[in-house]
C-alpha cells in the first residue's frame, strides 16, 4: 500500500502545472552557445510584505557561453537568488520598465 501511495505522489509531481509562466518570446530551451541575459530585472521575495522594497532593482548583465562569471557581495544581497532565478525557482517582479529575464 505504501508503494501505491508513493507512486501517486510521484505522478502528482510529474503532472503538476508550474506556477511560473513563460513570458512571451521566452526560449523553450537554450544551448551552450547562447547567453544568459538579465535586462532591468527587479526582484522581491514572494513572501515579503508589500511595503518592503525589492531585493534588487533594474539589474542588467549578460553571461556569454564559455565565460566564467562571479557574482559577489555581502550576505543577503541576492547572489543565490540570481542563480535561483536562472533555474526558474523565482520569477522577477514586473516593473514599469518591462524588466525581463532573457
Amino acid at each position: 500500500m505504501a508503494a501505491k501511495q508513493v507512486g501517486g505522489e510521484v505522478f502528482a509531481v510529474i503532472d503538476r502545472v508550474p506556477k511560473i509562466k513563460d513570458e512571451p518570446g521566452s526560449k523553450e530551451m537554450f544551448s551552450l552557445n547562447d547567453a544568459i541575459e538579465f535586462t532591468n530585472v527587479s526582484f522581491k521575495y514572494p513572501t515579503a510584505p508589500k511595503e518592503q522594497r525589492n531585493l534588487f532593482d533594474k539589474v542588467s548583465f549578460t553571461i556569454n557561453a564559455g565565460e566564467s562569471t562571479a557574482i559577489v557581495g555581502p550576505s543577503g544581497f541576492g547572489k543565490s537568488t540570481i542563480v535561483q532565478m536562472i533555474e526558474r525557482f523565482y520569477q522577477p517582479v514586473k516593473n514599469r520598465d518591462n524588466g525581463r529575464l532573457g
